[in-house]
């Protein structure tokens, strides 16, 4: 058996925006699927407000690199997927899909199949899917690594309107060091193997951040010292 993570002691504040960070191999994604209840720790505990995590439930919302939208649903039906399960009205569950799908800025796309849209608008789906089951922590395991340059940062900056408008606690994965301080409350840099936390980094910047601001600079830098520590660079 491998040990994909050991002596993580971390709190993660309601409404804090967290990004991990780390070479591949050091256990951020394996700590994210602990996070969310699929795969329970051996040793240790995750609570979440007060309460252990035992298994996947409507805590945590899930968002991946690979959309993971069913192809024969449109986007209001992904939308609408975990609303199913709720003991809800069919009239009442379409007005929150379509309150989601606004927060994401897809409205007049609502019966396009996701072929027939454009990767950052297939995310842009998937973000709002995991938020229709009003999770109380949404983990993203690096959600925005398959777009395009331009598509990425739109969605970051589209992320932190929703962010700013929800206040839902965010843990999210990177391997870019400019993402993570470009989004983050705390940039939580992680080494390996197994993996551990080698250092926590305070982003006290106001938002919205420039990349072309000197503090904003000195902490990417910053960062990139503690990866160059573990053994690994990034952008």
């Amino acid at each position: 058996m491998t040990t994909a993570f050991t002596g993580i002691d971390l709190d993660v504040a309601e409404g804090e925006f967290v990004c991990l960070i780390g070479p591949s191999g050091c256990g951020k994604s394996s700590l994210l699927r602990a996070l969310a209840g699929l795969t329970p720790p051996t040793r240790g505990q995750i609570r979440i407000a007060g309460e252990t995590q035992s298994g996947p439930g409507g805590t945590c919302g899930m968002v991946f690199q690979e959309y993971g939208l069913f192809p024969w649903r449109t986007v209001e039906g992904n939308v609408l997927f975990p609303l199913e399960f709720k003991a809800l009205p069919a009239a009442e569950r379409k007005r929150a899909a379509a309150r989601f799908i606004e927060l994401v800025n897809l409205t007049g796309f609502e019966h396009h199949l996701p072929h027939e849209v454009s990767g950052g608008m297939q995310q842009r789906t998937a973000i709002a899917r995991a938020l229709a089951n009003e999770p109380r922590i949404l983990l993203m395991d690096e959600p925005f690594g398959a777009l395009d340059a331009q598509t990425r940062r739109t969605l970051q900056n589209e992320l932190i309107r929703i962010w700013q408008a929800m206040r839902k606690t965010i843990v999210f994965v990177t391997h870019s060091v400019s993402e993570a301080v470009l989004l983050a409350d705390r940039v939580v840099v992680m080494a390996g193997a197994p993996g551990r936390i080698a250092e926590i980094i305070a982003v006290d910047l106001p938002r919205p951040r420039h990349l072309s601001d000197p503090a904003f600079a000195l902490l990417q830098a910053r960062a990139l010292e503690a990866l160059e520590r573990v053994g690994m660079a990034s952008d």
